[in-house]
């Protein structure tokens, strides 16, 4: 189940429920004193993504009534003055999940697996415009660096990756691609890209055997 995620400033958590019917979003103040508020309530299942910087627009998942899962995007009431209509980012017969804000606002990455398995492609925001596969044999989960230059995405074998991204006159070029560590859980890279940090899974340890001799003799005490 995806994590709940920080709005830009800080101040709001937004996460997803399924207390009413099927899984809504939903958004809370970071203080005690707030009210959570319902954002969007339908018959369909949804999944906060992310929040612009200039915290005007919010992707999420989309379950399609006659499509697998699409990206929508949300105009956040409190920037426009009114409570404004969900609409359509991208959607086709195909899964499209994971968005992510450059942080500049003006490229979305994402995950589909609309080449039979999954990959990260950037499209422009909010469009039109034609996307650009960045991953190659399999890729999901991707984060940008904080100075947009970079995407880190987890390959289907778990092996974290991060591809140099330049955009230029409205377009999306993939640089360098370097191979970091396994992380298979997800990853992200601080804001200056020296420093990379990893979730993983740790194995239990496994409980000590323990012999016990002459065992018939304990039986009869």
């Amino acid at each position: 189940m995806p994590a709940p995620f920080w709005s830009p400033d800080s101040a709001t958590v937004y996460f997803r429920s399924g207390r009413v019917d099927n899984i809504q979003i939903y958004r809370k103040p970071w203080n005690s004193d707030g009210a959570e508020e319902l954002l969007l309530s339908d018959g369909t299942s949804k999944t906060p993504d992310c929040v612009s910087a200039d915290g005007k627009f919010m992707l999420f998942d989309r379950v399609g009534e006659k499509t697998k899962t699409d990206i929508w995007i949300l105009p956040l009431a409190e920037h426009f003055g009114a409570k404004p209509e969900p609409r359509v980012f991208l959607q086709t017969p195909f899964d499209e999940r994971s968005a992510q804000f450059s942080p500049d606002g003006r490229w979305v990455a994402y995950d589909s697996d609309e080449s039979g398995r999954y990959e990260v492609y950037v499209a422009p925001f909010p469009g039109p415009g034609g996307k650009r596969q960045i991953s190659s044999g399999g890729g999901q989960g991707a984060t940008w660096r904080r100075d947009g230059k970079e995407l880190i995405y987890s390959t289907s074998d778990g092996q974290g990756v991060a591809a140099e991204i330049v955009t230029r006159n409205g377009t999306v070029e993939v640089g360098r691609i370097e191979k970091l560590l396994t992380c298979p859980l997800g990853c992200d890279m601080s804001a200056d890209g020296q420093k990379f940090i990893a979730v993983d899974e740790i194995p239990a340890p496994s409980p000590p055997l323990i012999l016990i001799q002459n065992w018939p003799a304990l039986l009869r005490k």
